[in-house]
This record gives structure tokens, C-alpha cells and sequence, in this order.
């Protein structure tokens, strides 16, 4: 029996003063630690300890407790499997609206129709146009405010109406002007932050994967394909996020043509999506440096200009979507609204009559569009037709990054990044092109210029470039081609 644990077991219990470290064991929690032994009186849990490999799972919660901080808090299976995530692959996402394409420099007549209308508050205002008429109708045919025979289409009511004089409803409206600004701004503010912090996580990610893919050494094609996995898990930090802030949880659609379906099913069983591909991605760098195919300081550079600009950038993200404008302040600022629009249409019938169900609807209009030009704001990540478009952020950074790591394992990758390929290349072209051909390549003032002077430029230019080993190649190259021109 362990000393003073109360389970019998024929395992051992040993303790040490020494610093443990924690070994990864499947179905067993193990501890290993090395020092002097303590005696049984100096047992103490909260001390370091060290459990026999034979410990069960079972046995360690009855030695630890429930709340240890020793203790795993989260499910010992830490893969992902199919049958897990069978629920997750029903997921019905909603479908993203039809974003609205306008050219704000374009003359202002000429945006989309579908602009012109706020979807959120058409049904409000449908009831609000069939109240205005109701308004209207039993103002000018019953005596509810007056002698209907002594109106005019222009105006309705008598004095004694109680709504004659609008001077405290005309206050009232411009306190909701100034109410519904506020709100405006409060919500463009959200919406811009939420822009300018996507921007960070892509610079985060570009930089990153500039980071593994130059400055991370490659001797063999299993350290290709695990940069290649990197690179991977850095393009779906984008993606797992955006699923995060959506409230969703089926990464097999968006990442199938990105990880193997096992990466995916990991990624899926993580509680905290973008922290598990973070995790990988750390976890591939400290591997690197361990077997110093990257060095100490590359590592904290990466650090300062990758990683953490990252993990910045998914928290305020983050931030931004779990913390919304106050209901208490969205709802009382809807009671305002809804009070206000109520009953200035029983005021405007007594200066403009019939036309009031034209001009309270354009009032009407005015209030909810701004109303719910708040509401889009503050739901940046959605499907809206106003949301940021999170898909086609996601895709094009993937094509980027996919783009940087193409370029880096290419074969021909010499002629991009090889000065000396570059030029050659640059000759060949020249001299194989066409007068036309070279025309379009000159200037754009149009000059023309002819096969020879073009030749005679990329002679000048790479002229004493390479004065030592290299000067075979250029005899070769750039005088005999350009020698022919």
C-alpha cells in the first residue's frame, strides 16, 4: 500500500526533493523524477513524486484527487477519431448572402439595388407602412381628433389634439439621432478593429511561414514533408478561427485539401481549435531547433514576429466576438425607437394630412436603416451580406502560403531566386524575342527600342558581375548570345 494514500496496490510510491518531469505514457499518468529519498514522515502530495510505470489511471485519481493540480483535466484520448466527429459532419452551415460589389469612386446612383434595401428591418417597417395608413384612415374619418368636415388633404386634427403641438417629439427625435450615432460609431469602431486584427493574423501567418520555409534547414525529404505539415497548420490557423467565431466545429470541409484526415480529427477534438495549430506549429519549431537545423536566435525572432503576433491577434479576435455591444443598451434603444416612431405619425397628420404615410415611411426608413447598419457592424464574422468575407480572406491567404512554400521546394526555384539564372534567362528571352515582343517590353513612354540596344543594356549591366569563377559562364552566355544579336 502507498503510504498514507489508503489504496491497496502492489505498486511503489517513491519521492524525491528534486525537480519531476512529466513522461507520456498511453492509458498511464507517469511521473519520473530523480534525488534523495524522503522518509515516510516527510511524505507530502504537494511535493514532487514519482509513480511506478504499472500506476492505472484509477489508482493515481484516488492518489491525487479529483482537483490535483498533478492531474490531467482533460480527456486522456487526445486523438481525434471518426466516430467522435460523425455528429460534427451533419453540421447545416448557414449560407452566405450575396455580397454586395460596388465601386464607392462610381457615381452613387449606380449601386446595386439590393444596397438600397436593409434586410433586418423589413418586416418591422412593412408593419410600421400598414400603421401609418391606420393612422391616417382613422384620423381623417372619425372624430378621434377633431371634425373630420373641416379638414383639408394638407392637415387633419384640432388644437385640442393632444399631439398638436410636436415641440417634445421633435426633442425626443434628436436625442435618437444623437442615441443611434453613437451606436453607429460604437459599431463601425468593432467592425474596423475586427479588419484590422485579420490583418495582423495574415501577417502573422506570412511572416511565419517565411520563417519555416528559409530559415528552417532541410537534409531530407521527411524534413520537407514536415515542413510542408507546417506550413499546413500555420495556413489553418485562418480557417479553424473562422469556424471559432462562428460557433461552428466541422473543419473537414474547409481543411480537406489542407492536413490529412487525421490532423483534421485532432483538430476538431481540441477544445480550442487555433491554439491546437499553434501548438504544432511550436511544437515543430522547438523540434527544429533540438536538432539544430535552426538555430536559438531564429527561433526568437520567429517568436517576436510570428507566433506571437499570432496568438495576439486570434485573442483580440476572439475578444471582439465574445463581447458585443450591452443588450441592456440595444434593447432600450429599440424601445426608444419603436416609442418614437409610434407617435410622430399622429403629429405629422396634423400639418400634412394624407401625405403623412409618404413622409412618416421615409422617416420610418431612415431610423431602422441606420438601426440596422449597427447591427451588421456588430456582427463582422457572420454570413452577412455586410460581413467580412472570412471564406475568400481564408482561401486567397492559403493560395499565399502555399505560393511561398512552391517557391522554396521547386526545381526551378534557381530561376527565381539565382541572380546569375535570372539574368541568363534574361538574355535568352531578349535575344529570342520579336521586334513586336520587345516593343511591348520597353518603357511605358513608348520608346522604342531595338534588339541591339536591348542586348548592349543586359551586357552593361552584368558586365564584371562574376570576375572569378563565373567568368567562363559569362563568356559563354553573354557574349556569345548577345555576340549573334
Amino acid at each position: 500500500m502507498a503510504p498514507g494514500c489508503g489504496v491497496e496496490s502492489p505498486r511503489t510510491l517513491e519521492f524525491a526533493q528534486t525537480q519531476s518531469r512529466e513522461v507520456d505514457t498511453v492509458g498511464d499518468y507517469t511521473m519520473e523524477s530523480v534525488g534523495t529519498n524522503m522518509t515516510e514522515h516527510q511524505w507530502n502530495i504537494e511535493n514532487n513524486w514519482t509513480l511506478d510505470n504499472n500506476w492505472t489511471q484509477e489508482e493515481v485519481n484516488k492518489v491525487l484527487g479529483k482537483n490535483h493540480h498533478y492531474r490531467p483535466a482533460f480527456d486522456e484520448q487526445l486523438t481525434g477519431t471518426v466516430e467522435e466527429h460523425i455528429r460534427k459532419q451533419g453540421e447545416i452551415r448557414s449560407q452566405k448572402k450575396e455580397k454586395i460589389v460596388y465601386n464607392p469612386t462610381a457615381l452613387w446612383w449606380k449601386a446595386p439595388l439590393n444596397a438600397w434595401f436593409h434586410s433586418r428591418s423589413l418586416e418591422i417597417l412593412a408593419v410600421l407602412l400598414v400603421y401609418n395608413l391606420c393612422v391616417v384612415l382613422i384620423t381623417a374619418f372619425s372624430n378621434i381628433c377633431g371634425n373630420p368636415d373641416d379638414y383639408t388633404l394638407g392637415g387633419f386634427c384640432d388644437e385640442d389634439w393632444f399631439l398638436y403641438n410636436g415641440n417634445s417629439l421633435n426633442f425626443l427625435g434628436v436625442v435618437l439621432f444623437l442615441l443611434l450615432a453613437f451606436r453607429l460609431n460604437v459599431s463601425v469602431n468593432r467592425f474596423q478593429e475586427s479588419r484590422r486584427e485579420w490583418e495582423k493574423l495574415e501577417s502573422a501567418c506570412r511572416n511565419l511561414t517565411r520563417q519555416i520555409c528559409y530559415h528552417v534547414n532541410i537534409d531530407s525529404d521527411k524534413e520537407a514533408w514536415e515542413r510542408r505539415r507546417a506550413v499546413a497548420f500555420v495556413a489553418s490557423v485562418p480557417y479553424v478561427l473562422k469556424l471559432n467565431l462562428r460557433g461552428e466545429t466541422n473543419a473537414l470541409p474547409d481543411l480537406s485539401n489542407t492536413l490529412v484526415q487525421q490532423d483534421i480529427l485532432n483538430i476538431m477534438k481540441a477544445r480550442s481549435m487555433p491554439q491546437f495549430c499553434v501548438d504544432n506549429v511550436n511544437f515543430y519549431l522547438m523540434t527544429a531547433v533540438r536538432e539544430t537545423r535552426m538555430t536559438d536566435a531564429r527561433l526568437a525572432a520567429t517568436e517576436t514576429s510570428g507566433m506571437a503576433p499570432l496568438v495576439e491577434a486570434m485573442t483580440a479576435l476572439q475578444k471582439i466576438n465574445s463581447v458585443p455591444s450591452p443588450v441592456s443598451y440595444t434593447f432600450q434603444l429599440r424601445f426608444f425607437i419603436l416609442f418614437w416612431l409610434v407617435l410622430y405619425p399622429l403629429h405629422l397628420v396634423v400639418y400634412h394630412g394624407l401625405f403623412t404615410i409618404f413622409l412618416a415611411f421615409f422617416i420610418d426608413y431612415i431610423i431602422l436603416g441606420l438601426e440596422s447598419m449597427a447591427i451588421d457592424f456588430d456582427a463582422p464574422f457572420g454570413y452577412d451580406k455586410n460581413a467580412l468575407d472570412l471564406d475568400g480572406l481564408c482561401d486567397e491567404l492559403q493560395r499565399e502560403l502555399e505560393e511561398i512554400l512552391v517557391r522554396i521546394e521547386h526545381e526551378s526555384r534557381e530561376l527565381i531566386f539565382n541572380t546569375w539564372e535570372v539574368t541568363r534567362k534574361n538574355e535568352e528571352m531578349i535575344y529570342r524575342a520579336t521586334p513586336s515582343e520587345l516593343e511591348m517590353l520597353t518603357s511605358p513612354s513608348k520608346k522604342k527600342t531595338g534588339k541591339q540596344g536591348r542586348a548592349q543594356f543586359v551586357r552593361n549591366a552584368t558586365r564584371g558581375m562574376y570576375k572569378d569563377d563565373n567568368a567562363s559562364r559569362t563568356d559563354v552566355s553573354a557574349n556569345s548570345i548577345l555576340s549573334e544579336v
